[in-house]
C-alpha cells in the first residue's frame, strides 16, 4: 500500500465512521418526529413549542441528508481515484483541509473563488464545523 493509498484509507476510514453517525441520528430524529405528531393536542403555548421543535429538527435532519449525501460522494471518490483532487482545477487538494473537510471538493482557492461567483457558500454541509 502506497503513502497516498493509506492516507485516503484513513480518510474512507474517518467518513464511514461519520456516515454510520449521521445515519443513527437520521433514525432517531425520524422517531423523535414520529414521537412529536402525538404533541399537536393541548393549549397554543404547546402547539407553537411543539411546532417550533418540528422545525428545528426538520432542519437540523436536512443538513444532516446534505452532509451524508457529500460524505458518500467522497467515499465513491476514494474508489474510483479521484479522492482528493479538485473537481475544479484538478490539482491536490490540501491534506489539511481534507483532515478538517474530508469531503471537500475543491482546493481552498477554487472553493473561494465559486463563492464570490455565486455570492453564497456552495453547501450547507460543508460550513458545518467537523465533529465526533
Amino acid at each position: 500500500m502506497t503513502k497516498k493509498e493509506s492516507k485516503h484509507s484513513q480518510q474512507k476510514k474517518i467518513l464511514l465512521a461519520r456516515r454510520q453517525s449521521l445515519m443513527e441520528k437520521l433514525v432517531h430524529n425520524k422517531e423523535t418526529a414520529d414521537d412529536m405528531s402525538d404533541l399537536t393536542r393541548g393549549d397554543d403555548l404547546d402547539q407553537a413549542v411543539a411546532t417550533r421543535d418540528r422545525e428545528m429538527n426538520y432542519m437540523l435532519t436536512n443538513r444532516e441528508r446534505l452532509e451524508l449525501k457529500a460524505i458518500e460522494a467522497a467515499l465513491e471518490r476514494i474508489e474510483n481515484g479521484t479522492y482528493g483532487k479538485c473537481e475544479e482545477c484538478g490539482e491536490e487538494i490540501e491534506q489539511k483541509r481534507l483532515e478538517i473537510l474530508p469531503f471537500a471538493r475543491y482546493c481552498r482557492d477554487c472553493q473561494t473563488e465559486i463563492e464570490n461567483r455565486s455570492g453564497r457558500k456552495e453547501n450547507p454541509a460543508e460550513l458545518k464545523k467537523w465533529r465526533y
